[in-house]
């Protein structure tokens, strides 16, 4: 349930001084005040051309929402029940603040010693959200690999999406010609963004699951033909946008299908990550293959393939 209307500048005052200490970071653009109360959110936007205020406030639940409007003497207003979200069997975030048509993407791998880095562009409708919600579409980090595999399988159908990935050694050959992985990364957001907007240039809000900062991240385009711009990057995306959220589902479905083909070429289960248990089997594969094979599906420049030459 959501209530929206104009405000006032002294309205907005007052919402900034009763709920400062539930502010959390801005999550898109216009938006000048952002808090949230337990499950429900307080946002506040700014027009960019005229000094007009509007405030959105966000729950599931009618009573919260009123003793936020009391709090702020607000009498005149009307509670919109989005029905069709509520009686969703599963709620995959309710922090989704932008709902409209959208393009997102994401990135997994980069902190896995073995596999490939693999970058996700997905398109998601307003129309659409209702279906991802049902699905549990959410943060790939916040699902288990064998629900990651379950949902792949549907939404790779359903929906939209442009899949890039650097194998490892690709990704050797681009650091020792001095890339860093920001670089890689922003060159293959870059070309899934711009493969996917291609199909569907009607799109225009365009999201990032920010992990570098929006001048570098272009400084590092520099030299590419084709680069998308009027795109807004922001940390912890899948939180706010589907279109991230789905994107890092797919991502990570790609990712896993990629490291089967690996553990079946080899007849072994490869660990995740880069930690203690990760260098252990890097040893004992070392071992039976040698070390200019575990080159071939590593990142040399981790510390993990140091310690093996060491």
């Amino acid at each position: 349930m959501n209530v929206s209307l104009k405000i006032s500048e002294t309205q907005v005052k007052l919402i900034k001084d009763k709920y400062h200490r539930y502010q959390k970071d801005n999550p898109m653009e216009y938006v000048i005040f952002f808090a949230k109360v337990c499950d429900t959110t307080i946002s506040v936007f700014k027009s960019p051309k005229k000094i007009l205020y509007s405030l959105t406030i966000t729950s599931g639940k009618e009573s919260q929402i009123k003793k936020i409007l009391k709090e702020l003497k607000i009498k005149d207003y009307t509670i919109n029940h989005e029905n069709e979200i509520k009686k969703l069997p599963e709620i995959a975030s309710k922090d989704y603040l932008f709902l409209e048509d959208q393009i997102g993407s994401d990135e997994v791998g980069t902190g896995d010693f073995f596999g490939p880095i693999t970058v996700v562009a997905a398109l998601v409708r307003k129309k659409d959200i209702a279906r991802l919600k049902a699905l549990g579409v959410m943060d790939s980090k916040k699902i288990s690999d064998e629900k990651i595999r379950k949902i792949g399988k549907i939404v790779i159908k359903e929906f939209p999406y442009s899949s890039l990935a650097v194998d490892n050694k690709k990704y050797n050959e681009l650091t020792a010609k001095g890339f860093n992985m920001n670089k890689i990364k922003c060159y293959l957001h870059n070309k899934a963004l711009s493969n996917l907007h291609k199909k569907y240039s009607k799109i225009t809000n365009i999201y990032v699951d920010q992990f570098v900062d929006e001048k570098i991240y272009y400084k590092y385009l520099s030299d590419e033909k084709e680069v998308l711009h009027k795109i807004y990057f922001h940390t912890k995306g899948e939180s706010y946008f589907p279109s991230v959220a789905l994107a890092s589902v797919i991502a990570r479905y790609s990712f896993l299908e990629k490291m089967d083909a690996l553990n079946k070429k080899y007849k072994t289960t490869i660990p995740f990550g880069a930690g203690a248990n990760v260098d252990k089997f890097a040893k004992s594969f070392v071992k039976k293959y040698g070390l200019n094979e575990i080159s071939k599906i590593t990142k040399v420049n981790f510390k993990n393939y140091q310690k093996l030459t060491e």
